[in-house]
């Protein structure tokens, strides 16, 4: 291996990268590695096992339009079940990074042809060079928006379009202008900014997903590590376009005294806790984020220390692949996404960050997430903690209840 790579050890996979020293990841980059996402590739795995079942989706025919050095779709390979994949398309508009691509795949004893392919193309083109997919990954470097609409008429019915996005600043309210240019709606920056960024973001796919009678229903969509990901079931039909749309509103939010509710658009109300005027975010997806069962079946995967073998290639690897998913934190996220999806449905959309709530109200002591969760169960009420943050609480308890929780009353 020359001076100019390393080797990595991710998943299943042995790949080399770019040796980056000092330098942080860049889109300038001719092909880039980005350590940080391999739990947006642990996901994806689990995802995808999950799905295939709870959809009924048989095989997989898979594009990955921007793979850099084709880590995403070489764990695909190496860690679904070869029986379960049509096909996997690779793609990169740099020469240098379909060359790596092609090396790392003799290094992990995959061979070119038949189901695996590696092209060099503009990612539109890509897409609409190829027959319809049911699994489409679009994962640039910052805005997704440019990709959207050929990924959509690319995606079959009973499909899975995954979204992300890292220009977090415009989509969780820091860039709002940005947001507004871009994504078709204002964001709020506030202690539920991530979640208000997540729900933006399906909503613009939701859009160009109805320009073409296509309904994009988030299945599992999630906030980490300073990006937004959002996997969309893709289900053909006017009828349910139109019932999608019919989900997209505004969130309503008081910055004296942290109360929200969904809005239908219009001039901003007064909060009916402290008579302030509201502030407003949107249009949103104000639906759920998630199917519970299938968070449910991902957690299970999870856990479940016998993974799935690939017969495409064996697995003659260094380092600890057969336990891909040892890391606790990835355990973790999944079981708080499961509990929250629980109760999403009652609970709506937003949630009470308890930071921003003592200090608008003066509270002194901030008492534990874990604490205030149990109260307000005791009390009746839907409670669970959100991916978003590790004090944020998801809810459909009234604002003077959670106050009065958090009071310790």
């Amino acid at each position: 291996m020359g001076k100019k790579h390393g080797i990595v050890v991710e998943g299943k996979a042995k790949l080399a990268v770019p040796k980056y020293g000092r330098k942080a990841v860049s889109s300038r980059m001719p092909v880039f590695y980005n350590p940080v996402m391999k739990s947006n590739r642990d996901i994806t795995i689990l995802l995808m096992e999950a799905a295939a079942k709870l959809y009924g989706i048989k095989k997989w025919a898979v594009a990955d339009p921007m793979a850099a050095t084709g880590i995403r779709g070489i764990r695909m390979v190496l860690e679904l079940e070869n029986k379960n994949i049509e096909g996997i398309k690779m793609n990169d508009y740099s020469d240098a990074a379909a060359a790596l691509i092609k090396k790392n795949m003799r290094r992990n004893r995959i061979k070119t042809g038949g189901k695996i392919s590696v092209t060099v193309n503009e990612a539109n083109k890509f897409l609409l060079n190829n027959k319809p997919f049911n699994y489409i990954d679009i994962d640039p470097f910052g805005y997704p928006g440019l990709f959207l609409d050929t990924a959509v008429k690319r995606l079959r019915h009973n499909g899975i379009l995954a979204v992300t996005a890292t220009d977090t600043s415009a989509l969780a309210g820091t860039a709002v202008a940005a947001c507004r240019r871009k994504y078709l709606a204002t964001p709020l920056r506030n202690g539920f900014m991530h979640e208000t960024g997540i729900r933006i973001l399906i909503r613009l796919a939701q859009l160009i997903g109805a320009m073409h009678e296509k309904a994009l229903t988030p299945v599992f969509s999630y906030y980490k590590d300073h990006y937004i990901r959002a996997f969309l079931l893709c289900r053909t039909g006017s009828g349910r376009c139109d019932d999608v749309l019919s989900k997209h509103k505004e969130i309503l939010y008081c910055d004296s005294c942290c109360e929200k509710k969904i809005g239908e658009g219009g001039i901003n109300p007064c909060c009916s806790n402290c008579g302030k005027q509201m502030l407003k975010a949107g249009l949103l997806w104000a639906g759920n984020l998630f199917d519970r069962k299938l968070a449910v079946k991902m957690v299970l995967a999870a856990a479940n220390p016998n993974r799935a073998k690939s017969s495409i290639g064996p697995r003659r690897l260094n380092g600890d692949v057969g336990n891909r998913y040892g890391d606790e934190k990835i355990k973790t996220f999944l079981k708080v996404v499961a509990e929250e999806a629980a109760g999403e449905g009652k609970c709506g959309a937003g949630f009470y960050a308890i930071e921003d709530v003592c200090e608008k109200h003066g509270i002194g002591q901030q008492p534990k997430t874990t604490q205030v969760i149990k109260r307000l169960q005791q009390k009746g009420y839907n409670a669970s903690q959100t991916h978003c943050t590790t004090t944020g609480v998801k809810t459909n308890a009234p604002l003077k209840v959670f106050l009065a929780v958090v009071k310790g009353k």
